[in-house]
């Protein structure tokens, strides 16, 4: 069981090699990748800025149908640059090469005075069997949620943050019905799903998140690299498991 829990907690990656190795009996497949970075308050590494220069990476899952209904974007000198929590992000062409936030769609999850964000892509899905490999029979249940790549950015040992449909203790909320659980709290959810105490039809993971600080995402804002709605959306589609 330390070994299953191990593969959901342990460091993981969203890009796995085509050829498949052969599985290890009981032990998770992608604790042989390297360390994934830990994550910081701010990461201005990980910023569309920084991957026009690092861009030739291996592509991640494309986008997939519209998961979001929003108003449309409006120009950033109507705007004021405002963000707030449960604003989009929509990626404009400039992005089309600057992998992963190709195509992107992302749900801004934390918008800290204006100078620090937290946000998830939430238009690219992930299959659990592609990241995580030999899942017990205890965790099976989790695959009944659906896991998306949520952005570069991931904490040491718990590479997974989620979002909840209804309140829950530990959650944000980020719009009605929809609630956001950092690292820490996406662990207690997947022992309590284990466990029997929730169900995983009332939470959607992400491998990953994206964060900026306000200078960062304004300068991608000038340089055209986002559309921006107005506003928080009213409401967010949940997608079936994958």
């Amino acid at each position: 069981m330390k070994q299953a829990l191990a593969c959901i907690f342990g460091v993981a990656s969203a890009l796995r090699s085509r050829t498949r190795p052969p599985l290890w009996s009981g032990e998770c497949l992608n604790s042989r990748l390297p360390r994934a970075g830990v994550a910081r308050r701010s990461a201005p590494a990980w910023g569309y800025l920084w991957k026009q220069t690092n861009s030739k990476k291996k592509p991640i899952p494309q986008d997939s149908s519209p998961l979001v209904m929003m108003p449309q974007g409006v120009s950033l000198e109507k705007r004021g640059h405002g963000i707030v929590t449960g604003s989009i992000l929509s990626a404009t062409d400039k992005l089309r090469e600057a992998i992963p936030f190709d195509k992107s769609t992302i749900l801004i999850t934390m918008a800290e005075g204006q100078q620090a964000f937290q946000g998830i892509i939430i238009n690219k899905p992930l299959r659990w069997s592609t990241i995580f490999d030999d899942l017990v029979k205890d965790l099976e249940p989790i695959k009944e949620a659906p896991l998306f790549y949520g952005g570069p950015v991931r904490a040491a040992g718990l590479p997974l943050v989620s979002l909840a449909r209804n309140p829950t203790a530990g959650y944000t909320k980020v719009i009605p019905g929809a609630y956001f659980g950092n690292p820490t709290i996406t662990r207690m959810t997947i022992e309590g799903i284990k466990s029997g105490d929730r169900s995983a039809n009332e939470y959607w993971f992400f491998l990953g998140y994206c964060s900026w600080n306000g200078d960062q995402i304004f300068d991608e804002l000038a340089q055209g690299a986002w559309h921006l709605s107005d506003g928080s959306i009213g409401r967010l589609n949940w997608p079936e498991s994958t």
